[in-house]
């Protein structure tokens, strides 16, 4: 992690290895605030606007 000529500590590796056999790491990931992004583009598309940009207006 510091020289890239250089094997990592072993502490990285051990933790790299401990988060990798985690079954609760390999899934889609919680996406906080989408339903923010999703009511933006909503609103976007009732004003007209989204309409607008995808015309290349």
């Amino acid at each position: 992690m510091i020289n890239p000529d250089l094997a990592p500590p072993r502490v990285v590796l051990d933790k790299l290895l401990e988060s990798v056999v985690k079954l609760r790491n390999h899934r889609y990931a919680v996406a906080r605030g989408v339903r923010k992004l999703r009511e933006a583009f909503a609103f976007k598309y009732e004003q007209g606007l989204w309409n607008q940009v995808g015309s290349g207006v």
